[in-house]
Formats: C-alpha cells, structure tokens, sequence
C-alpha cells in the first residue's frame, strides 16, 4: 500500500515556544505546532514519521542558559519527552523527516542567515531512530571535509538529488531551491527539472523537496515549475517547506498528497 494522508488533525497536540527574526531587526516571540496525522502506508519496522522544515528560529531567552539553541534541537528533545507521557510511539520507531533551513542568528534578529545545522540533526539522531532530509538554502555542514564526514554518519540520510532506503521505505529528496547555480543549494530551472524527474522516475515512496510546489487553488506559495513536474509525473507523497502555506496538507488531482511543513511540525502515525 502507497504511503499516504488518512486524516490530519487542525489542533495542535502541543507547541514550542520560540523566537524569530522580525521586519528590521526586531524579534518575533512564536508558537512552533505540532500536528497529528494519521496515514497507511508505513512499514512494520516504523510506527511514525515527524516531517519538519523551516525551523529558523532559537529557543528564547528566558529559557536559554547561555547562548540560545536553535529550535531545532530544542524540538528533538521536547518530541523526546512528549513520546514518554503522550499517546506516541516510542522514540526507537520513529523515522525523523527534515526539508531543510534549520539555522537562524542566535540573537534571532536577522533574516535570511546561513548557518550550520548539523546540531540539529545530530539531536534528532541521539533521539530517534534516523534522520533522512535535505538541506535548505540557508543549511551549511561545516568545511568540506566535515560535510563529507557528516554526510556518511550512520543513521543519516543526506540526500540532494539522491534516494535511500530505510526500514522498506524508499526515499528521494532534492534541496535547495531554483535559482542562480553560482550561489550555493541552487539549481537553475533545466537542472531542478531534471532532477526532480529523474527522483520522480524513481517511483519513491516519499519525496522530501526544501522549495514547495505553487498552489495557487489554495493560496499557497511555490514554484509553479515544480508544481508542473507533479502534475505530470507524481509520487505519493511530498514533503516540502521553504514556502508557508495557510493549510499544511493538499492533494493533486493526480493524487500526489504533499505535505508543508514550514514552521510546523506533523507527526504522521498509523
């Protein structure tokens, strides 16, 4: 059976406080949620997906005792212990999902920063069973030769116009968004378009892509490029972020289910 949505619930089941980067300079004091989906499609090995992108903010102030940690990890930690004394499969069955941009300026009050994100990922590593994602436009590794490190941890999945498969799910993922291809995790359109169809191809169970399809019929921001390849070649399931959108899970006439996680977290369960 296909990975797909059954049912997605509109109230959050807890949320994360955290700050942001406001218009010039200020900062923002949000609520990151945390929704509950139900869907079929998992295989035995897993009992839960956590899907989360765009994660760029800190914990705040009055909670941090030193330099404030990004949300990101500060989000591994609280899934942790909402697994322990909520109705949540336990951590050691839970495959983690990230599409990207998890850096933000440790002040959080500076828009568009570039940063290293590989705490993130290791919190969720420590935490869960495996992290599988792609980096954003604003996601660095470290120097080279750390990325490459980085990049072969066990029970990580970095993948940018690459596939792997986990516990029988097969997954794809592109990152970065289209763009000028001299400016690091861009591609140009010729090259986006033929990557994302050669995942397509593929027929993977999940695709993970940082830049979200457009849809317009919903009022949701993205690009109408990858948008068109959906349309035409499909896949069950899409995670996507780097583009808000007012609601988080649609479906193509095609059937494709995509699901936006930007600034919010979906926790996808049997």
């Amino acid at each position: 059976m296909p990975l797909h949505i059954l049912s997605l619930d509109h109230a959050p089941i807890h949320e994360l406080p955290y700050q942001h980067a406001g218009p010039n300079g200020s900062i923002v004091t949000a609520q990151l949620p945390i929704l509950i989906a139900k869907g079929a499609g998992l295989p035995p090995s897993i009992d839960a997906l956590v899907c989360t992108s765009d994660l760029q903010g800190v914990e705040p102030t009055r909670i941090a005792q030193s330099t404030p940690r990004l949300i990101g990890e500060c989000l591994a930690d609280e899934l942790a212990v909402l697994v322990s004394i909520m109705d949540l499969p336990p951590a050691d069955r839970i495959g983690i999902i990230l599409a990207g941009d998890l850096y933000a300026a440790s002040e959080a009050n500076q828009r568009g920063v570039s940063g290293d994100v590989r705490s993130v990922w290791a919190a969720f590593r420590r935490q869960f069973r495996w992290v599988a994602g792609v980096p954003g436009n604003h996601d660095q590794f470290g120097t080279p030769e750390e990325a490459a490190t980085f990049q072969k941890h066990e029970r990580h999945y970095y993948l940018d116009g690459s596939t792997c498969n986990i516990d029988a799910l097969t997954i794809a993922g592109i990152g970065g968004i289209i763009g000028n291809p001299e400016k690091p995790l861009r591609r140009s359109p010729e090259q986006y378009a033929k990557d994302l169809k050669r995942m397509l191809h593929s027929q993977p169970d999940l695709l993970v892509v940082h830049e979200s399809p457009a849809l317009p019929e919903r009022n949701g921001q993205g690009s109408p490029l990858v948008r068109t390849l959906m349309d035409t070649f499909g896949c069950p399931l899409t995670v996507c972020g780097h583009s808000r959108w007012p609601e988080p899970f649609a479906e193509l006439p095609n059937g494709t289910q995509i699901l936006n996680v930007d600034s919010r977290v979906i926790v996808l369960m049997r």
